[in-house]
């Protein structure tokens, strides 16, 4: 799987923009919200993955059709309910991991919902697109291993190189990945 890919996709400039604007909240709230919560979400996949493959499996097939190549298109037909369902499904009890995340970022659980719903969306489509044509047996193995990459220092340090520090939307992408990098070393 293209780590590297999935996650400049997901935390770029122009997507915590959109997710902004779809749940109404700011660029720095949503790097908040993410940074706390992607690595949660990427582990909740793998867990699908392994405990319900084969519909899981198809529910990534149905996003990765999505397409995500123009990302403000993306997000002007993004469905927040079905996010908050792909949420609920990801992250079991979601009210518990809300609040958990809202007293981390200080970011009220309502907004947080919001964030969430609007990125769960773009979470699968990418996940589906990188895991396409793999067997819903083979899913649960290559997602797991999405948390557990062992250059993702290497993979963070290069995406942060490629960033423009005289852009807010940069520097939030910047912040976020610093911060996920240092969750998911905290995870393995």
């Amino acid at each position: 799987m293209d780590t590297k890919a999935l996650l400049s996709s997901l935390l770029s400039s122009s997507a915590v923009s959109n997710i902004g604007k779809v749940a109404n909240a700011s660029t720095t709230d949503v790097t908040s919200v993410l940074t706390q919560a992607v690595p949660a979400l990427l582990q909740g996949a793998s867990q699908q993955a392994q405990n319900s493959s084969a519909s899981f499996s198809q529910a990534l097939q149905d996003h990765a059709k999505d397409d995500t190549s123009n990302v403000n298109s993306f997000f002007k037909n993004i469905n927040l309910a079905d996010g908050a369902k792909i949420v609920s499904h990801l992250l079991g009890s979601t009210s518990s991991t809300t609040n958990s995340i809202a007293k981390e970022t200080g970011v009220s659980s309502s907004k947080v919902s919001s964030i969430l719903a609007a990125a769960a969306p773009m979470i699968m489509s990418l996940l589906g697109q990188q895991t396409a044509g793999t067997s819903a047996s083979g899913l649960g193995s290559l997602l797991s291993g999405l948390g557990s990459n062992a250059n993702i220092s290497g993979l963070v340090s290069g995406l942060l190189g490629g960033t423009n520090s005289s852009s807010n939307g940069s520097n939030a992408a910047a912040s976020l990945l610093t911060g996920l990098a240092g969750s998911l070393f905290k995870k393995k």
